[in-house]
């Protein structure tokens, strides 16, 4: 099994745009604890409920209350054993998936 069999479309990635408080929305309904930030449609880093309940005003865009983000993920052609290792490897609840460009 390889890492573009577990997309799902269901969890929408954020934009650098949205604000905090819609990161910890998002992460409540989905029931997650990290989501993916894009840029014009570029794979920018992963936000974390650690990192944003760590900062004062929630009502800032992502970009303005993160300079970088961490930006773990998986390739799409990764084995199911390389991306359990990458999610492991960095304690997330979800793991984005690029093509070889690196798109997400």
């Amino acid at each position: 099994m390889r890492a573009i069999e577990l997309i799902t479309e269901e969890i929408p990635p954020l934009m650098h745009t949205d604000t905090g408080e819609k990161a910890l929305s998002w992460m409540e309904e989905f029931k997650v604890s990290h989501l993916p930030v894009l840029k014009s449609g570029n794979f920018v880093g992963v936000i974390s409920e650690a990192d944003l309940l760590d900062q004062a005003n929630l009502e800032l865009t992502l970009d303005k209350l993160f300079q970088h983000l961490p930006r773990p993920f998986a390739y799409a052609g990764d084995h199911i054993y390389q991306v359990l290792a990458r999610i492991a490897e960095y304690k997330l609840s979800l793991i984005p998936i690029l093509d070889q460009e690196e798109k997400y």
